[in-house]
This record gives C-alpha cells, sequence and structure tokens, in this order.
C-alpha cells in the first residue's frame, strides 16, 4: 500500500493552484496532461451540474453474469455451490450501522451491493441461479422503502429465481438438492485470523445439514478467474485512478493555497469530498494522511495534527468504484514548494519509480519491478 517516502506522478517542485513551469531535462515528462488539467479547470469544473455531469459519464460496468458462468464451469458438475453475500455492521457493535461493503467474492459473481443476499447456483449447463433475499418486517418499509419483489429481484439483478430467506425449503428444491451432494462454499479469512469455510444457512427443515460441503475448490477457482481482469474491469480500476489521482491534486492545491497551515483531516476531507463528489462514495481503505513525523508511522489514521508549511505530508487514500479500488500514496510539501535536500531524494525516488514501471510489460513477472526498485535504491 505505501510507495517509498515519495512517489507523485508529476516533478519535485512545487504544488500551487496553477502548475509550476519546469526547466529541467524532466519537464516534458514529470507534468501529466491529467494533473495540469486538473488545475487549470478547477473553477469551471465545480460550477459544472453534477448530475448532468455524471449521468452523461460512460461508466463501465462489470459482466457478473459472465464472471459466474465461466466460475461454475470451472467446477464439476453435478453438485451445488453456495456463496453468501456480506452482513450489515454496526460502527461499534452496539449501535449505528457502519456503511456497508459487500463482500468481494459475493460482489463478482452477483453484482449486488446490498447486505444479507445469498446465491445458490448448481453447476451444469441448466443449472439456475437462485438469489435469496433478506425479508424485512413490514413495518420497516417507513424506515427503509419498499422491499423489492422475488420478481423485481429476479429482474433486476439476473437469477434465474427469487426468494426470501424464510423460503430456504424452495430455493433447495430449485437447485434439485439431494442427501449428500457435494456443496462447495468460499473460504473467509479476518485480517491475522486463519480462514475458516462459509456456514451454511440454518434452514427450518434442516436441509442443509444433509449437504456435504466442499471448502477449497471454490476459493481456488475464484482468485484463478479474479486474477485476470475483464476490459471491463480494467476500466473500472481506470476510471478508479483517474478519480482518485484529481483528488489527490485536489488536496495538494489546498495546502498550497493556505501556506500549509491545515490540519491532516482537512486533507482527509477534501479527498473524499472531491471522490463522492464524482460519484466514488466509498473508499478503499481509511485514508492516511500524515504531517512531519506522522509520515513515518506506517499505518497511520489519526488525521488530527496541525500541517506548517515546512512539512512534508504523506497521503496514502483511494476510492473505489464498483468494488474496484485505487490505491495511491504520495507525498508532497505543505508550503507548496520542496527545498533542495528533499526535492533530491524526491527526484531519486521518481526515478526509480518510473525505471521499474518501463519494465512492467506483458508477460513480465510482477515482482521484477519491485526487485528493480530495490536494486536501485540500495
Amino acid at each position: 500500500m505505501r510507495a517509498a517516502l515519495a512517489m507523485m506522478t508529476r516533478s519535485a517542485t512545487s504544488v500551487s493552484a496553477t502548475p509550476p513551469t519546469r526547466t529541467s531535462r524532466h519537464a516534458s515528462s514529470r507534468i501529466p496532461s491529467r494533473v495540469v488539467r486538473a488545475s487549470a479547470s478547477a473553477p469551471t469544473t465545480l460550477v459544472t451540474p453534477s448530475g448532468a455531469r455524471l449521468a452523461s459519464r460512460p461508466d463501465p460496468t462489470p459482466d457478473h453474469k459472465a464472471f459466474r458462468e465461466a466460475v461454475l464451469r470451472s467446477l464439476p458438475t453435478g453438485n451445488l455451490v453456495y456463496v453468501p453475500g456480506g452482513v450489515a455492521q454496526t460502527r461499534n457493535g452496539i449501535e449505528g450501522n457502519a456503511r456497508f461493503r459487500q463482500e468481494p467474492n459475493f460482489l463478482y459473481l452477483t453484482g449486488i451491493t446490498e447486505p444479507g443476499y445469498h446465491a445458490l447456483f448448481g453447476c451444469g449447463a441448466d443449472a439456475p441461479y437462485v438469489l435469496i433475499a433478506p425479508r424485512l418486517p413490514k413495518d420497516m418499509d417507513v424506515w427503509c422503502g419498499a422491499q423489492p419483489t422475488c420478481d423485481e429481484l429476479r429482474k433486476t439483478y439476473g437469477a434465474d429465481i427469487a426468494y426470501y430467506d424464510d423460503e430456504w425449503d424452495k430455493a433447495l428444491h430449485a437447485v434439485e438438492a439431494l442427501e449428500d451432494q457435494t456443496v462447495f462454499v468460499p473460504m473467509h479469512q479476518k485480517e491475522g485470523e486463519e480462514a475458516y469455510p462459509a456456514r451454511l444457512p440454518k434452514d427450518r427443515d434442516g436441509l442443509f445439514a444433509g449437504l456435504n460441503p466442499e471448502t477449497t475448490l471454490l476459493t481456488k477457482t475464484l482468485a484463478k478467474h479474479r486474477a485476470i481482469k475483464s476490459a471491463d474491469e480494467v476500466d473500472c480500476l481506470r476510471l478508479a485512478n483517474q478519480i482518485s489521482g484529481d483528488a489527490h491534486v485536489a488536496a495538494w492545491m489546498h495546502c498550497a493555497a493556505n501556506a500549509g497551515d491545515v490540519f491532516e483531516y482537512e486533507i482527509e476531507a477534501i479527498f473524499a469530498a472531491e471522490t463522492a463528489r464524482h460519484g466514488l462514495r466509498h473508499l478503499g481503505y481509511p485514508t492516511i494522511a500524515g504531517s512531519g513525523r506522522n509520515a513515518a508511522t506506517l499505518h497511520y489514521e489519526k488525521n488530527d495534527a496541525r500541517c506548517f508549511a515546512d512539512d512534508l505530508v504523506l497521503v496514502d487514500a483511494g476510492a473505489e468504484f464498483k468494488g474496484y479500488t485505487a490505491d495511491i500514496t504520495r507525498t508532497f510539501p505543505s508550503g507548496g514548494k520542496f527545498e533542495a535536500r528533499r526535492a533530491a531524494i524526491y527526484e531519486a525516488v521518481l526515478d526509480v519509480q518510473n525505471s521499474s514501471i518501463k519494465e512492467m510489460t506483458p508477460n513480465t513477472q510482477y515482482r521484477l519491478g519491485q526487485e528493480l526498485a530495490k536494486k536501485s535504491t540500495a
């Protein structure tokens, strides 16, 4: 997640509302047109009607139907597949809902972003995709809006059949479940803990108890398929990085406009606001905005210190689009200009990064770039 000290894609001279003119040999290659465009067009962009701008943007959409069909074709026929979605979480285990983010494998197979859903598949050419939705009490309609019908769910999410989670008997009948039949389930793993298999639901008739869960093949198959991105997935990553990159620039400009005298949480807020303004409401991970000594703490997330003009500020932040996240770390001078020694170090690291990027061509081992960077900085 972290870059070595400072890896911006522009020259280590200054950060200001107007991109600086550079006379060195790196001038043409180190100030990307994106950065110039973001800075030059900032006033115009801010007054552009957001609704019209976002509605007309041709956003990419991953083909979840193609994903699940490819995964199911890779599994032995005559079996079942059960994949649970994520469940809603509270902020502190007691009260208030946290913003929900879907379990990645479930999102990959279904495209559903709401909590409490399940997917049940048969393995075979004509096997159905059965979607199971949470059934909410009717009085929750006042608080959460009307619950979609099974037919609406089926049409919206491309399922062959849809039921609620008190109708597991119907769902198992739809996939023609048999006693002792193998059901492939994914493994889940929380950070710092051992992996564990997804638990089968407890249906009222005990039908799931008669199935034989297999806990390794589905996880390996999903990992293999997700590792190779489709063109639409690449476009989702590109959009997430484009908007996240522009949000980083907006944070630099905010610091420079205030002569470096800002709080770290202002930088965090500028980044989040800029990405949300472009339709990316979720961040891929908590933002790190560390100034001065705080930048040396690898996962610093307090973001509550005051920045000063002579501080370097490290920002590690990325927004996500439809589950595909950017991950960008940059270091910049809070006051808008590097002093000479820091600029020299910055330029050296930038040279290493650019050299490594040039080596990352198709059919090249991913670790080669890391090894080259290590050798160059030794």
